[in-house]
């Protein structure tokens, strides 16, 4: 999935996320259209991690130079275990299984 994240459509780029809107998420879960990456950093972005931004770039860096990936088959699981509210879904189903 592939996609860009907007903020009354503007790029988290072109504005300081911390100082300009809130992210308040109502049950705190995996977003399943994001990576867990792709979720943390979103949600650090708009909390402010000042310092710990720059850490976590680092270590993308550090593991994207040591040829370091995420296991497939637990990005599969996060994905799938993150859909909330749902007794039964295909997707999950057939992960989990």
């Amino acid at each position: 999935v592939r996609g860009r994240i907007t903020h009354n459509g503007h790029e988290l780029s072109e504005f300081v996320p911390a100082r300009t809107c809130a992210y308040i998420s109502q049950h705190d879960v995996h977003n399943g259209q994001m990576t867990v990456r792709e979720t943390l950093d979103f949600s650090g972005r708009c909390l402010g991690v000042g310092t710990r931004y720059e850490m976590l770039s680092k270590l993308l860096k550090r593991e994207t130079e040591a040829g370091i990936r995420p296991d497939p088959e637990i990005d599969a699981f996060m994905k799938a275990a993150a859909q909330e509210g749902q007794r039964s879904n295909l997707a999950t189903d057939y992960v989990l299984k």
